[in-house]
């Protein structure tokens, strides 16, 4: 399975292997269910990650279809903080 996560790189994975895979193997390990668990990505190999948990954040530089898939999108800004944006776009949602 190949997924490609900029203009110039392409990732190639075991078939079925995705970071939600791996989170749910994780998750499970730890007694953590999916939909407690809080994501954050930007790219197409994400995805996979953004249907398994409760809920899901992209950033805003993302990918066409990783925002089109997540739960929230983290406001506009510089790339370097769209992280910290998320973060604080979740937790003013949660109050």
């Amino acid at each position: 399975t190949w997924v490609r996560t900029n203009p110039r790189i392409i990732e190639i994975v075991p078939p079925g292997v995705t970071k939600g895979s791996a989170l749910a193997v994780l998750a499970q390990h730890l007694g953590i269910s999916s939909k407690d668990a809080v994501v954050f990505g930007d790219g197409e190999n994400d995805i996979p990650m953004f249907a398994w948990a409760g809920t899901s954040v992209a950033m805003p530089h993302g990918w066409p279809a990783a925002l089109k898939k997540a739960s929230i999108v983290a406001p506009v800004g510089p790339p370097e903080t769209a992280l910290a944006r998320g973060i604080e776009q979740l937790f003013a949602k949660q109050s």
